[in-house]
C-alpha cells in the first residue's frame, strides 16, 4: 500500500509542477545548465519564484505539492497561505513553502501520536511545527522562538488560526539562563546561537565560509531546559530545530537528570558543526537518558532528523 502510494506520487509530481509553474520548462534548461538563474511563475497567483538557482531546483517541486492543497494570495503587502484548515502568514515564500511542504505533506514529525498531548516546540520558526501539533490534536504547545522579527510572524499565525488557548509563543532562545548572541541568518530558519553555523563542513573535512548569509548579530534573552521544565512541569514530546542548541540541551538533560520530565519521545533535526558533534554522540546522549529506540535520516553532510521513543 505504502509503495504503491509512493509510485502515485512520484507519477503525479511532474503533472503538478506543470499545472503549478507557468515556464515549467525552464526546470530543464536549469538543470542542464543552460540557464544559470530562473525566474518561475505561478500559474494560480502573480506570485514569482525569483532568480531561482540550480541548487533551488527542487523549489518548484515544494511549491507544486503545497499548492496542490493550498492557495498563495496577497493581503495588503503580506503573503498569505490557505493551506488545507489553516492559513499562515509567510516570512519568506522561498524558505517558508518547503517548511510547510516538510511538516505537513511528508509529515517527518508524525511518528508519535500528538493528541491531547503537551508538546515542547524550541525552535518553532513561523509557527509550522506548533500549528501541526495543534491541528493533530496536541493538548498544549509550548513554541519557543528567539528570532524577534520571525517571532512576529509566529504570533500572528496563532492568531490568524485561533490558536491562542492551544499555543503559547515565547521569545527567547533556549541554551542557558540569562543573555545570549544570536546570529541572524539570510535564511531564517538557519539563524542560530553558533557562529560556527555560518562555516560549511563537510563529512570530508573540507570547510566553506558562509559569512555572507549572517546578516547580523543581536542580544537576545534566554533560557535553560531545566528552568523551562521547572515552569511547565512534564512535557509528552520535545521537538527541536534550534542550528545547535541542541546538543547543550541533551547534555543539560543529562547532567541535571531531567529525563523523566519527557514522558514519551523526542523530535530534532542534529547539526554536526564540529568534530565533536556526531551522530554517535546523539545517540549515546538519547539512550543514556532512556531512549531505547533511535530513528535517524540524514539530511546532509552536517545535519539529521533524529527520532527517539521511550519505547
Amino acid at each position: 500500500m505504502n509503495m504503491a502510494r509512493a509510485l502515485t506520487s512520484k507519477l503525479r509530481s511532474p503533472f503538478l509542477t506543470i499545472r503549478t509553474i507557468r515556464n515549467w520548462y525552464d526546470i530543464l534548461l536549469l538543470y542542464m545548465g543552460v540557464k544559470k538563474v530562473v525566474d518561475f511563475k505561478l500559474r494560480s497567483t502573480p506570485f514569482v519564484l525569483s532568480r531561482i538557482t540550480r541548487e533551488q531546483i527542487a523549489l518548484p517541486f515544494y511549491f507544486s505539492k503545497v499548492l496542490a492543497q493550498g492557495k498563495l494570495y496577497l493581503k495588503g503587502s503580506n503573503i498569505m497561505l490557505r493551506f488545507r484548515d489553516l492559513t499562515f502568514l509567510l516570512h519568506d515564500p522561498k524558505i517558508d513553502i518547503p517548511c510547510i511542504y516538510a511538516t505537513f505533506v511528508e509529515e517527518e514529525y508524525n511518528k508519535f501520536s500528538f493528541k491531547d498531548k503537551v508538546v515542547l516546540d524550541i525552535g518553532a520558526y513561523i509557527g509550522d511545527t506548533s500549528l501541526f501539533f495543534a491541528a493533530k490534536g496536541a493538548r498544549k504547545v509550548i513554541a519557543y522562538e528567539p528570532n524577534p522579527e520571525v517571532f512576529k510572524v509566529l504570533v500572528k499565525n496563532v492568531e490568524i488560526n485561533k490558536m491562542r488557548e492551544k499555543i503559547l509563543p515565547i521569545n527567547l532562545a533556549v541554551g542557558k539562563d540569562g543573555h545570549v548572541d544570536f546570529f541572524i541568518s539570510s535564511y531564517a530558519p538557519g539563524s542560530t546561537l553558533f557562529k560556527e553555523r555560518f562555516v560549511l563542513r563537510t563529512q570530508h573535512g573540507k570547510s566553506r565560509a558562509l559569512e555572507q548569509f549572517c546578516l547580523k548579530q543581536v542580544r537576545v534573552r534566554s533560557v535553560s531546559i531545566a528552568t523551562i521544565l521547572n515552569e511547565i512541569g512534564p512535557v509528552d514530546i520535545l521537538k527541536m530545530d534550534c542550528e545547535g542548541c541542541e546538543f547543550i540541551i541533551l547534555e543539560d538533560i543529562v547532567n541535571r537528570r531531567l529525563e523523566s520530565n519527557i514522558l514519551e519521545g523526542i523530535i530534532f533535526e542534529a547539526h554536526m558543526f564540529d568534530e565533536s558533534s556526531t551522530m554517535k554522540r546523539v545517540v549515546d546522549l538519547l539512550k543514556s537518558i532512556g531512549f531505547k529506540k533511535v530513528f535517524a535520516r540524514k539530511v546532509s553532510d552536517i545535519t539529521s532528523f533524529i527520532w527517539g521513543m521511550r519505547s
